[in-house]
């Protein structure tokens, strides 16, 4: 179990991580993990979170397959392109101006 923060100027994260093996799988839990905005008026187009360098191999509204790892949350809307698959979280939350996201994913990945 790993607790913690880090700030910047913008943003204070804070998070709890736990890790597990269950079915020759290692499990990276975050429970949860909460983003703060420190700063008003800030010019945002997209908010996006988890951002993968890779494409999704399979996705549905609670999971992203990739190769050799699985990401599992509250995924509402994809943004799927040539360079990056990632989880549009622009109204989730108010980035812009002071708003707090709060939420829980995991993190699978497979053992060789």
């Amino acid at each position: 179990n790993i607790e913690g923060f880090c700030e910047t100027d913008i943003h204070k994260i804070e998070y709890n991580i736990n890790f597990r093996i269950i079915d020759n799988k290692i499990h990276i839990i975050f429970y949860p993990l909460i983003i703060k905005i420190l700063a008003h008026d800030i010019h945002c187009q997209n908010v996006i979170f988890p951002l993968i360098g890779d494409k999704i191999i399979k996705q549905n509204k609670n999971e992203m397959q990739f190769s050799g790892f699985t990401i599992k949350g509250n995924f509402r809307k994809y943004i799927l392109t040539n360079e990056f698959s990632g989880v549009d979280q622009t109204l989730v939350t108010n980035w812009t101006h002071g708003g707090i996201f709060k939420d829980n994913f995991e993190i699978i990945l497979n053992k060789k």
